[in-house]
Parts: structure tokens; sequence; C-alpha cells
């Protein structure tokens, strides 16, 4: 993987949807404990695999797993927009741990666990989830030292 690249943030691909803690709270709460940790430490050992080198087919199996069609084209609009899919990344280990992090905390086992996720508006949810988690790491690890800013003069 590039060591330098683009983060899609929640934003991007929800756009008009709030993005806060609050909101990622309301989100996160609403999945199942054991399912949130399966399918993000199985999302982790993908991305993470130093066996397999091919950044690109890691990353389509977490969209294809997670994000539906329009959100799908979303994606493929901002990677066009920010250099192609050797700039752009949507899944990355921070955000993951982040899951895991606040899942532990807001998340409580729910009927039919081991299944929830064959549910396309949870596994909709969960992508959400995701991409808020990516933008608090980020926020959290690099504040705003890296946000593009527009000078006025």
């Amino acid at each position: 993987m590039n060591p330098i690249s683009v983060f899609l943030s929640f934003s991007d691909v929800f756009p008009g949807y709030p993005s806060n803690f609050q909101a990622f709270k309301s989100l996160l709460s609403r999945l199942s404990l054991t399912d949130t940790l399966f399918w993000t430490s199985r999302l982790n050992l993908i991305i993470s695999n130093p066996c397999n080198t091919d950044d690109k087919a890691k990353q389509q199996y977490g969209l294809d797993v997670f994000f539906g069609p329009r959100e799908v084209q979303k994606v493929n609009s901002f990677v066009k927009d920010h250099g192609g899919i050797d700039k752009v990344t949507v899944f990355f280990r921070g955000q993951l741990l982040e899951v895991i992090r606040w899942a532990c905390l807001f998340c409580q086992d729910q009927p039919d666990d081991g299944r929830t996720f064959e549910n396309p508006e949870i596994r909709r949810i969960f992508a959400q989830v995701l991409l808020m988690a990516g933008d608090l790491w980020g926020q959290r690890v690099f504040g705003d030292r890296f946000l593009l800013k527009t000078v006025l003069r």
C-alpha cells in the first residue's frame, strides 16, 4: 500500500448525514457486539495480511461486502477525483481498531447474533460506522494538521 494516502471520509460517501461522536455512538449501538467484533476482526486480517500484496483486492473485499451500489459509486467517484486506487484508502488498521475499541463499550449482543450482518441495512450501518471511525481516528491522531486549508488573499 502507498504509505501516503487520501482517506475516504464519512461525508464523502454519506453527505448530509450527521458525522459526530453522538451519531457514531447511535449507529454503533444498533450493531450486535459479537458480529461487529467478528467482521471488524475479519476485515482487519484481510487489510493487514502482509502475505497478500494486492491492496486493491483487499479494499475491494470490504466494498463488496459492506457497501451498496450507490455507496460504491460514490467511492469510485471519490477515487477517480483523488488520484486513483493507488492513492485512496477506504479501510485501514487504525479505523478498524477504533471500531473494536468503541464496540466493546457501546454494543451488546442482539437476537440473531451470528446472523445480524446478513441484513443489508446492518451492513450499511457497519459501513457508516467504519467511515466515521476513520474520521474519529484521524482527528484523534492528527487533529487538523492535514486538512486542506484555503488561503484568502
